[in-house]
């Protein structure tokens, strides 16, 4: 199947992918209050680039050989950036984006520490707030980005590299 899939229509199928993972993120964070940390947030802007340029390599119909490596580069970003965020939900990595917010918070009383304690948001990237089948978003985005990665390199490798040997 992989042989007869042109650029043109892999373009497509990564526009509705990414289509269908942004629009799941906005729903668990405005229907259900689940508000994404920093990288996951770092993470959205990724992949609202990566549907841009998707758009643009469908409108000019894969003329150039830029964007499918924008494209790629994008992708391997994501792929990075989302196994950085699992393995900090797992220990395996030191977080060195802060995930906390900024403000100096100060309590002078144990009331006052109590009610910052209970009104305060988790967004700390280390606390995943969401799993599907026991994985969390940034899980899930590791597999997704990993897979439309290796299909890219699969899809566009004869297009890129189709005069260089």
């Amino acid at each position: 199947m992989l042989k007869y899939m042109n650029v043109l229509l892999f373009n497509k199928i990564l526009i509705l992918t990414v289509s269908f993972s942004l629009i799941f993120a906005l729903y668990l964070e405005y229907a259900l209050n689940i508000l994404p940390c920093k990288l996951c947030t770092i993470q959205r802007y990724l992949w609202i680039l990566l549907f841009f340029i998707c758009a643009i390599n469908i409108y000019f119909k894969n003329s150039t050989k830029t964007l499918p490596l924008v494209s790629f580069f994008l992708l391997g970003l994501i792929v990075a950036l989302s196994f950085y965020h699992s393995g900090i939900e797992i220990g395996f990595f030191n977080n060195v984006i802060s995930c906390t917010p900024s403000d100096s918070i100060t309590a002078t009383s144990i009331e006052e520490l109590d009610k910052l304690i209970r009104n305060t948001e988790n967004k700390d990237c280390a606390f995943p707030q969401f799993f599907i089948f026991n994985l969390s978003l940034s899980n899930l985005s590791f597999i997704l980005s990993t897979i439309l990665l290796l299909l890219c390199l699969k899809i566009y490798k004869k297009n890129i590299f189709k005069n260089h040997g």
